[in-house]
């Protein structure tokens, strides 16, 4: 079935001014994090995304020097964590099911002394209300109070549930971009912003902001102890092509980003998409990001090669196994293949693409 993506786009704008007394979600920078979000994803996929109840697991993450837990969500079936500290199944109620939800979706939490700070707000209030929830109920948990909100960036899927009734007396801090931004689309604003880097204070742990411009201009890295909360800097299993004619930029600017937390002694990061189980064992070693800015050098320099072959196909190119690819992150693949040819020809007619790159005639 071929789909006409200009109609489809302009009923998705009229269907989010319509929308905007739910979640205000037109309010927010949609993103990619989504090649499954409203711009990216195609038709069929997002209906299919009617869920109205997601699936909600409370993790300690093990195996890192620093106290962390973590909400995740959503997900692939045998990729959610096997030893969840509590979960839970979450009504939406009225708010609009987020496809990002698919990728696994979460939110971190570095608890000290009492204290915590939360890391992203997860793809809308409800789950973000019923994160903390568990949260702060967990006794074995032991979290702190959350008085500080760390967004990682300005995209929808990390940013939409800062309006959780629960969240606020917190502080929200952002890089100074990202006031930019959420100004724009009258969101919340940040209580506090920072230009290049911010230490934070919890309990008797440290963290530093570090700003990030490889995703977007306004990226957060939170780095403490060995482990960076990277938002979607680096993505398992590959990075969203968010702005396909700055892919050069993209690619030396995540590079930048890896040198910058192997000088801090960092040898873990955790994304904010993907298995939840990995996360919940300690996230991933630095490679996951090197695997990432391999897979952009490869569509940058032969984007044909590239994009005649599934994710599955390319994924030993760029140092992953063709079983970690999810079938959500398969469709990323297809989209970047899209909005990188898009950009390279000039063309913007559906057809001409799908013909030019997928062979479909």
């Amino acid at each position: 079935m071929r789909l006409n993506l200009a109609a489809t786009f302009l009923a998705l704008a009229s269907l989010s001014v319509a929308c905007s007394h739910h979640v205000r979600r037109e309010a927010l920078s949609a993103g990619p994090s989504l090649g499954l979000s409203a711009r990216f994803v195609p038709l069929l996929k997002r209906q299919t995304q009617s869920k109205q109840s997601v699936n909600m697991f409370l993790i300690r993450v093990q195996n890192t020097s620093a106290p962390l837990f973590a909400c995740y969500l959503g997900g692939e079936a045998g990729r959610e964590p096997k030893d969840a500290l509590q979960s839970t199944t979450v009504d939406l109620g009225n708010e609009e099911p987020d496809p990002n939800n698919d990728l696994g979706v979460t939110s971190y939490f570095l608890s000290d002394g009492g204290e915590a700070v939360m890391f992203d707000t997860l793809t809308s209030p409800v789950l973000a209300s019923a994160c903390l929830d568990m949260v702060q109920s967990n006794q074995e948990a032991g979290i702190g109070q959350v008085q500080q909100v760390v967004l990682s960036h300005k995209h929808q899927d990390h940013i939409a549930g800062v309006s959780a009734p629960e969240l606020e007396q917190a502080k929200i801090i952002t890089q100074d971009n990202t006031r930019q931004a959420l100004a724009a689309v009258r969101s919340r604003a940040p209580d506090e912003t920072y230009t290049e880097s911010k230490n934070l204070t919890v309990g008797q742990s440290n963290v530093t902001l570090l700003h990030f411009v490889g995703h977007t201009n306004d990226g957060t890295g939170a780095c403490m102890g060995d482990v960076c909360l990277m938002g979607d800097e680096c993505e398992d299993s590959v990075p969203f092509i968010a702005e396909p004619e700055r892919i050069q930029s993209q690619i030396a600017n995540l590079n930048s980003t890896i040198q910058t937390v192997q000088s801090r002694g960092i040898v873990k990061v955790c994304p904010a998409h993907g298995s939840g189980n990995t996360i919940a064992g300690g996230c991933f070693s630095l490679s996951l990001c090197q695997s990432n800015m391999r897979y952009l050098q490869l569509m940058a320099s032969d984007l044909q090669t590239a994009c005649g072959m599934s994710l599955q196909q390319l994924a030993p190119q760029f140092g992953r196994q063709s079983e970690e690819v999810t079938q959500a992150y398969a469709g990323v693949h297809k989209e970047n293949c899209q909005s990188l040819s898009q950009a390279q020809s000039g063309r913007r007619g559906d057809e001409e693409v799908e013909a030019s790159i997928f062979g479909v005639g």
